[in-house]
């Protein structure tokens, strides 16, 4: 049975994203070459982007001249501007409608199937295909992603999911499978940061793209992450309020790496449970980013204080500093 390992490298170098993102492939591949690794396309894009020159099988591939120019971050962007979807000059949310923007994820996608990756997460897709009425612009954009892998791919496939409960479009299902956060119910009767899983909507059945019939496709669940915090100053609000504001004013993968070892044992346990009963499968947090939710934790290489800023489930050591199965120490 094949593995599914999720990856996320944060280079901002385009080439040495890539060259990284191949290296760890190949790494993984030759301890298990049954392993599906997963690369992300998220619903974000920013200016930098226009440095990246625009490769000519892209054009191509789209039925159009290649031309000499890099890709252009103002023809991704929603026309109209609507609140929320401009990040001041420099970001933004990606209109799926916009042919810059699907260049854009198809040269992305590419390139990690180049890279020897076989499954693509497309983000939050009911925001960027927020008017792309039936999603007939993302249907067509997958279809060509789908396409290269058959050709290109190192199983001639590639498996496509999304944060999405399921979109069907006139009977077959968009998605391989698909994915969500866990949604959370604060306890606040007792004390601390407690919190039990609740089940929210279902993951849909149908057609799959690789033309089986399910009452209801797979579903990823997953401890999530939007910035590490949602509230600055803890003391500012009241408990109540804090409970509420998504979990105990973290995000998800911040609240879990800001309690202690005995709670994140019983909690991964506990969330472990919860997805086999509900029919999910859990992916384990390897690492992750935590950003305002830094923990300031003791060094495994020179026992020095330090802040660390992502969540690490390895065990510390002196090659491997830092370890937030355990939180302060």
């Amino acid at each position: 049975m094949a593995g599914h390992l999720v990856t996320g490298i944060r280079i901002w170098d385009e080439e040495e994203h890539f060259r990284k993102s191949e290296e760890l492939a190949e790494k993984v591949h030759d301890i298990d070459p049954e392993i599906i690794l997963q690369a992300c396309i998220f619903e974000a894009v920013y200016r930098p982007l226009e440095t990246i020159p625009i490769p000519a099988c892209v054009f191509e591939a789209f039925g159009m001249e290649s031309e000499n120019r890099s890709f252009s971050f103002e023809r991704m962007r929603f026309p109209k501007a609507p609140e929320g979807f401009w990040w001041e000059d420099d970001g933004a949310l990606p209109d799926i409608t916009q042919l810059e923007t699907r260049l854009w994820f198809y040269y992305r996608a590419v390139r990690y199937i180049d890279a020897g990756y076989e499954a693509l997460h497309m983000g939050q897709i009911h925001l960027y295909t927020a008017d792309d009425r039936g999603m007939v612009k993302m249907g067509e954009l997958m279809e060509m992603i789908r396409a290269y892998a058959r050709k290109n791919a190192r199983r001639h496939l590639v498996l496509l999911d999304a944060h999405s409960h399921g979109i069907s479009i006139r009977g077959k299902l968009l998605l391989d499978y698909h994915a969500m956060p866990y949604t959370r119910y604060p306890v606040t009767d007792r004390e601390g940061e407690r919190l039990v899983l609740v089940k929210e909507g279902f993951s849909e059945g149908g057609l799959n793209p690789n033309g089986f019939e399910l009452k209801s496709m797979p579903y990823l669940m997953e401890y999530d992450n939007w910035g590490g915090k949602v509230i600055d100053d803890f003391a500012s609000v009241t408990k109540e309020k804090r409970a509420w504001s998504d979990w105990w004013g973290y995000d998800q993968i911040g609240w879990f790496a800001n309690q202690s070892q005995e709670a994140q044992s019983k909690f991964l346990e506990y969330t472990a449970l919860w997805s086999v009963v509900n029919h999910a499968f859990f992916e384990i947090p390897f690492r992750r980013t935590l950003d305002a939710a830094a923990v300031t934790m003791k060094r495994g290489d020179n026992e020095q204080m330090d802040v660390q800023d992502y969540y690490q489930i390895n065990q510390k050591s002196p090659t491997a500093p830092w370890d937030l199965v355990r939180r302060r120490q």
